[in-house]
């Protein structure tokens, strides 16, 4: 499936048909990817959603679903070549919404195991009248911070894969923990990030937040992101840059050496 914004790259159908022959437990290929812009212009080349080095592997269906669950994406879209045999008779229900693909992908895991290729398969177009839009906040470079009613959204897209298919899953309560970690950690990022263009914008990423899920105000998470707001971004900025010029002259082999994440 292939959005009419986005492109499959040469050679892409090929390798995944080859890896969909060569491996009958595979159920679905995913890749790299390029992001680009409304013109084409590739702006990010090695895009990689996995949390993991990109390499060639293939991952078993329960452990794809484990490391699916603490992460809002995972898989690029376009990228996707899926076998029929592994499409389950419904592909997308009506209360997942966008994050439908999400759970398409959880649900194929079930029963399949997913290969994923270091060579990018697709180019990811990136603009403002994509139906996604709506769930992203700032831009971050290679990726977003989704919107706190989004993050919220996808949690409940989680959980209630995990309630319907619990018979089938292994630690349900640990899929359940991460789903929900997940959540805190997105709004923490969104706050964060939001608190960068200044007070004003992070009062308003609080606000979101309390609206949406209001005992994660009492979450660390919550608080350290927090601390941007209070302070503002130009004191933040002050202080990055400190950090950054003590490591610098502490050098790369004092244990304080590296530089601030």
């Amino acid at each position: 499936m292939l959005a009419d914004d986005d492109r499959m790259l040469p050679g892409a159908l090929t390798r995944a048909i080859g890896v969909l022959d060569a491996v009958p437990t595979v159920g679905m290929v995913h890749t790299t990817f390029q992001i680009i812009d409304d013109h084409g212009e590739v702006v990010h080349d090695n895009g990689n959603w996995t949390g993991r080095p990109i390499a060639d592997q293939v991952e078993r269906g329960a452990e794809f679903i484990a490391r699916s669950m603490p992460l809002m994406a995972r898989v690029c879209f376009p990228s996707v070549v899926m076998r029929t045999a592994a499409l389950p008779a419904t592909c997308f229900e009506a209360p997942d919404g966008t994050f439908g693909d999400y759970v398409l992908w959880l649900r194929i895991a079930l029963a399949w195991d997913v290969a994923f290729l270091a060579a990018a398969g697709a180019a990811f177009r990136i603009h403002r009248g994509r139906l996604s839009e709506d769930a992203y906040g700032p831009d971050i470079g290679m990726s977003h911070a989704f919107r706190p009613d989004a993050c919220v959204h996808a949690e409940a897209a989680k959980l209630r894969f995990i309630t319907s298919n619990s018979e089938r899953l292994p630690n349900v309560r640990s899929l359940r923990r991460a789903a929900r970690r997940c959540t805190t950690r997105e709004m923490a990022l969104f706050v964060s990030m939001m608190a960068n263009g200044g007070r004003a914008d992070g009062v308003r990423a609080v606000r979101s937040v309390a609206r949406e899920r209001p005992r994660l105000l009492i979450a660390p998470e919550i608080w350290r992101a927090g601390v941007k707001v209070l302070v503002g971004p130009r004191t933040v900025r002050r202080l990055q840059r400190a950090m950054k010029r003590d490591a610098a002259q502490r050098g790369p082999g004092s244990p304080l050496g590296s530089e601030p994440s």
